[in-house]
């Protein structure tokens, strides 16, 4: 697992200054008897001869319901090595009304009044998580599920480090601290001390920029930080995604077009990109909105010799359409829905909609001299 993705959830807790886990301690008590099919067990009897346990704390909410089909994949993915058991903080009446809960797959211990988030130290905001246990009821990690497949590899190979684990969480503690005292510029140096160990780490980068503009108004620095960082990451778009959101506040918008040169310098063999970024400037307000700079990008992305295949072609060039349609040149927009079709060959379903915007843009030009212009003094 890249050591550096995994600090993404610590940095969240960092910057918003929450509770935190203390990695390597045991949790041997689930919260509760309470269970919310009726029935009555224990964690030792549910974990059997298995080496790891998943705690998935949740509280009935949207997040959850929307975390619920992963988890459940999840868990029948793993289940024979890891047993997982659900922890629902709320009342046992608004836990069994809400949807979902029961067809988890594993059961949920009903946790009213929320002691399994002071036994863990999380937050409840923070909710839904998981917690990975070992054998001995060691807490190795927790995280958001999109995380947890990766973990539970590494837990299952041997190669989970947990002294690592451990280092991380007392590295977010520290920065926690600092933020939540108020010393952001120590905070800073303690986040990019990190990023010069990990570079490639765009949440490190992130978690800087934030305390750079938000906290410290030095806004200077941090593009100074974006550029060192995209010098370090050739070729990776996120990296510039950065310094396009810092130039998007208020008075900084002159930078624009330089970046956009370096942009289609940089990306000329990545046409998606360039694609992102005219969608992104096409979305912007009408007073501060730049069509010719849309499609100089569109146009870039276009020309280059990046595209993987036809099919890549083909939905580039559908993108390209509703641009050149927006700004008035509907024949274009035809004839790019034409070399869309012809591109999505073989595939019924994207040609079949290349053909209904084929069709939508004839239809178009075949209107437009037909309108008269009406009598506005009427």
């Amino acid at each position: 697992m890249n050591r550096a993705r995994v600090l993404a959830p610590l940095l969240a807790l960092a910057l918003t200054a929450a509770a935190e886990t203390e990695i390597g301690g045991r949790i041997a008590a689930l919260p509760s008897p309470v269970w919310l099919d009726g029935q009555s067990r224990t964690l030792a009897r549910m974990k059997g001869d298995r080496k790891f346990t998943v705690l998935y704390l949740w509280t009935p909410n949207q997040a959850a319901l929307a975390d619920f089909s992963r988890i459940a994949g999840i868990a029948e993915k793993f289940g024979k090595d890891a047993a997982f058991v659900g922890i629902a903080v709320g009342t046992e009446e608004r836990l069994k009304r809400f949807p979902g809960a029961v067809r988890l797959g594993f059961p949920i211990n009903v946790d009213s009044r929320g002691a399994m988030l002071e036994t863990a130290g999380v937050a409840a905001e923070r909710l839904p998580l998981a917690l990975v246990l070992n054998k001995e009821n060691t807490l190795l990690w927790q995280g958001r599920s999109a995380a947890l497949p990766g973990v539970l590899a590494q837990c299952l190979a041997g190669t989970f480090d947990l002294k690592e684990e451990i280092r991380k969480h007392r590295f977010s503690r520290a920065v926690n601290t600092a933020v939540r005292e108020g010393k952001f510029a120590d905070a800073a140096d303690l986040l990019h001390g990190e990023w010069e160990k990990s570079p490639d780490s765009i949440e490190l980068l992130e978690a800087q920029l934030a305390l750079l503009v938000r906290k410290l108004n030095r806004m200077d620095d941090a593009l100074k930080l974006v550029h060192e960082a995209q010098r370090k990451n050739p070729g990776r778009h996120r990296f510039f995604e950065a310094e396009y959101k810092l130039l998007n506040q208020p008075g900084r918008e002159a930078g624009l077009p330089e970046f956009f040169t370096r942009v289609r310098k940089e990306f000329a063999d990545q046409p998606g990109v360039l694609m992102a970024f005219a969608v992104a400037e096409m979305g912007r307000p009408v007073e501060t909105l730049n069509p010719a700079r849309v499609l100089e990008l569109a146009d870039a992305g276009w020309r280059s010799s990046g595209f993987k295949d036809r099919t890549e072609r083909g939905m580039f060039a559908i993108e390209y359409a509703k641009i050149v349609h927006a700004v008035g040149r509907t024949d274009l927009a035809k004839q790019l829905a034409q070399t869309a079709y012809s591109c999505f060959a073989g595939d019924a379903k994207r040609q079949d909609g290349a053909k209904q915007a084929l069709l939508y843009y004839g239809k178009l030009l075949v209107a437009a001299p037909r309108i008269q212009v009406p009598d506005l003094q009427k």
